[in-house]
């Protein structure tokens, strides 16, 4: 029996599940909230669209633009903001906007393993999220790299594309 890892598996300890209630993603949402008060969030007021976020490491503030978690996407967004500040391979200073380009993909990949690993659950809905915002990151970067512009793109043995494959 081959007892090789999964490449598409979630991290050990990660709770799969196939479907859960917005009341459960809400609950865990404000656990974060308490367990990290020094870490504001900010809600924004769409009422429809997609969810998305910007955190600063520096300022140590989330800002989502969504009334609420609405859905599983929702939640595994702000979870993801929340690795822009805790999580693996992000870069300290001024925020979202003053980082250098080159390093994003990485950076981006290292918020969704802490997500990934901090979630209350994970849904096959939540990997194709993540699935579509990797993709998206690495179809953009492989265009500028066609341009000229030097980009750092993660090896291919790098977790970023494990990620990017799932879903």
């Amino acid at each position: 029996m081959n007892k090789e890892r999964n490449p598409r598996a979630l991290p050990k300890g990660v709770n799969r599940v196939a479907i859960i209630a917005c009341d459960v993603l809400r609950n865990h949402a404000a656990e974060l909230e308490k367990l990290y008060p020094d870490i504001e969030v900010r809600w924004g007021d769409i009422s429809r669209g997609a969810a998305y976020g910007r955190a600063s490491k520096c300022e140590r503030f989330i800002r989502m633009q969504a009334p609420s978690i609405r859905s599983a996407d929702d939640y595994a967004t702000l979870v993801h903001e929340y690795g822009h500040i805790l999580g693996p391979w992000q870069r300290g200073g001024g925020g979202h906007y003053s980082k250098p380009r080159s390093g994003r993909m990485i950076e981006e990949c290292g918020a969704w393993v802490w997500a990934m690993e901090n979630a209350v659950a994970w849904t096959p809905k939540m990997d194709r999220h993540v699935q579509r915002h990797l993709g998206w990151l690495a179809e953009r970067a492989e265009h500028k790299v066609r341009r000229g512009n030097t980009r750092i793109i993660p090896p291919s043995s790098h977790v970023y594309w494990k990620l990017a494959a799932r879903g």
